[in-house]
């Protein structure tokens, strides 16, 4: 979270030097990816089910790239995006997809 915090907060955030159209959707995508793969591993820890977990993942990606998005708009040369929150949400998705097929395939090798 304070990655993302901090990466927001520069006015030009350092970036590969691979440019195409489109690749900061991709940066999105990546950070929030890794950001729910290890909320949705905590919130599994809880004594609630995981759909619960899961919802509380999305809940949580959604609400943190919003408020991120709205920081922006404070921070010279930055802007909110609708799509950069889209790319948020899909790479949260695609992160606690991730950590439940790791899961599965731990568990397969462990039998």
């Amino acid at each position: 979270m304070a990655l993302i915090f901090v990466l927001s907060h520069l006015p030009h955030p350092p970036t590969l030097k691979v440019r195409f159209q489109g690749i900061d959707k991709l940066y999105h995508c990546i950070e929030y990816a890794g950001f729910s793969f290890w909320l949705t591993r905590a919130f599994l820890n809880l004594p609630i089910s995981n759909w619960k977990a899961f919802a509380l993942t999305m809940l949580a990606i959604a609400i943190f790239g919003a408020t991120d998005e709205w920081h922006q708009s404070f921070v010279r040369n930055r802007s909110p995006d609708i799509t950069d929150w889209i790319a948020d949400n899909v790479g949260g998705i695609l992160g606690t997809l991730v950590l439940v097929l790791w899961q599965k395939i731990w568990r397969l090798l462990s039998q």
